[in-house]
C-alpha cells in the first residue's frame, strides 16, 4: 500500500491460526474498504459476496474527504437496502447492535459534516498526515522558478548533495524527447483544424496527433506570440533530469523499480481525462467522455525549455483494465497507449494494485 496510507498489516496476519490481530482501527477500515472486495470475490459465492462489497463501498463513499451533499440520500438508500440484502443470508446471530449502527451515519454526516474531522480513529492518521503535507507544501512554495503555463506544483524527493540538485541529469534520446514534447504542447493548445473534411475522423485524430508539433512551430513563426510561447515550440533541451521520487497533490509518487525493493507501494497512478471513443477505425461519430486510465510509473524526468521554465512528467505504463461483475477494476497485465506514455506529475492521483491470490 502507498507510504502512510496504514501500518504493516502483513506483520498482524497469522496464516497458521487463519486470522489477523494486532491491528489498530484505522488499519481495520483500511482492510474493510480496500482489501476485502479482493478477498471475498472469488472465496464466497457472489450472492453472498456482493452485500459485503456494496457495504465496503458505502464505507468507502462516507470516508472521502469531500462530499456531495447529492451523494448522501443515494448512500442512505443503498446502506438500507444493503442491510435487508444481509439480512436474507446471514443468520440472525450475526446481527447485533454494531451491524445495524451504519444506518445512521450518513445522518451524522448531514449534522456534522465529513468523518474525516471527527471521527476518532482517523485523529492519529489525519494530523500526522496534515502535519506531513504542511511542511511538504511550504517546500513547494519556496520554489522560486514558475511558467504561466505549467506553474511548480511539486517537488523532488531525496538527499540533496552541496552545490547540486536534486536528480540526475541525463541526455534524452530522440523518441523520448518528441514523445515528451508532444504531451506537453496538446495539453495547452487547442486542435488543429483540419481543410479536408472527408477524412475520418479517427484518422483525423491520428495526424493531430502526429503533425501537430510541425504546425505548431510554424505557427508561432507567423503570429505575434508571448515569449514563453516561442520557447515552447522550438522544443526542450536534449538534457534532463530524472528523479526516483517526487511529491505531488498530496502525494509521494516513486517509480516502479524504486518500489520493488520496498514493502509500500507508490508508483500506482490514475488519470481521469476527456477522451473521444471509436468503436473501429471506420468511426464517423466518436463519443465524447470522460475515460480514467490506470498505470505505474517506469521513470520521472524535468524536461527544460532552455532555462525559461521546465515541466516535470511521468513516464508511465498504461494498463487496459476491465470491470468485472462485482465492479472491481481488474486485468492490469494488458498493455495500451504505448505511443503515448507521458503524463504531466500535476495530473494524476495515487492507486495502489492487489494481487488476487486465486489467479
Amino acid at each position: 500500500m502507498p507510504q502512510g496510507c496504514a501500518s504493516n498489516i502483513a506483520r498482524c496476519v497469522q496464516v497458521k491460526e487463519g486470522k489477523i490481530s494486532g491491528y489498530k482501527s484505522y488499519d481495520a477500515h483500511i482492510i474493510m474498504q480496500n482489501l476485502l472486495p479482493s478477498a471475498i470475490r472469488k472465496t464466497l459465492p457472489k450472492h453472498v459476496a456482493l452485500p459485503l462489497m456494496r457495504l465496503s463501498g458505502y464505507f468507502r463513499g462516507i470516508c472521502k474527504r469531500v462530499i456531495n451533499p447529492k451523494d448522501l440520500d443515494r448512500l442512505q438508500a443503498g446502506i438500507v437496502e444493503n442491510l435487508c440484502e444481509q439480512e436474507r443470508k446471514f443468520p440472525p446471530s450475526f446481527f447485533d447492535i454494531m451491524i445495524h449502527l451504519p444506518i445512521h451515519l450518513v445522518d451524522e454526516i448531514k449534522r456534522g459534516g465529513s468523518v474525516c474531522d471527527w471521527w476518532m480513529y482517523l485523529n492519529a492518521s489525519v494530523n500526522k498526515q496534515s502535519k506531513w503535507f504542511n511542511k511538504c507544501q511550504e517546500k513547494t512554495d519556496e520554489i522560486d522558478e514558475e511558467s504561466p503555463l505549467f506553474p511548480k506544483v511539486g517537488y523532488p524527493i531525496g538527499r540533496k548533495k552541496k552545490g547540486k540538485k536534486k536528480g540526475k541529469a541525463y541526455t534524452l534520446d530522440l523518441d523520448t524527447m518528441a514523445l515528451a514534447h508532444r504531451y506537453v504542447e496538446h495539453e495547452e493548445f487547442v486542435k488543429k483544424k483540419y481543410r479536408d473534411k472527408r477524412k475520418r475522423r479517427w484518422k483525423e485524430a491520428q495526424e493531430h496527433s502526429n503533425e501537430f508539433m510541425v504546425w505548431f512551430r510554424e505557427k508561432v513563426v507567423v503570429d505575434n506570440v508571448p515569449d514563453h510561447i516561442k520557447w515552447l515550440s522550438k522544443g526542450p533541451s536534449t538534457i534532463a533530469r530524472r528523479y526516483t521520487g517526487y511529491f505531488c497533490n498530496g502525494y509521494k509518487f516513486y517509480t516502479r523499480d524504486h518500489d520493488e525493493r520496498c514493502k509500500t507501494q507508490n508508483s500506482g497512478v490514475s488519470l481521469t481525462a476527456l477522451t473521444p471513443s471509436f468503436t473501429s477505425s471506420k468511426d464517423h461519430n466518436p463519443v465524447l467522455g470522460n475515460v480514467t486510465y490506470y498505470g505505474a510509473i517506469k521513470s520521472m524526468i524535468e524536461v527544460d525549455y532552455w532555462s525559461t521554465f521546465s515541466v516535470v512528467l511521468f513516464e508511465c505504463d498504461w494498463f487496459h483494465v476491465e470491470v468485472d461483475d462485482y465492479g472491481l477494476t481488474r486485468n492490469f497485465k494488458k498493455f495500451c497507449s504505448k505511443d503515448d506514455p507521458f503524463v504531466l506529475a500535476s495530473q494524476v492521483h495515487q492507486v495502489f494494485y492487489t494481487q488476487d491470490g486465486l489467479e
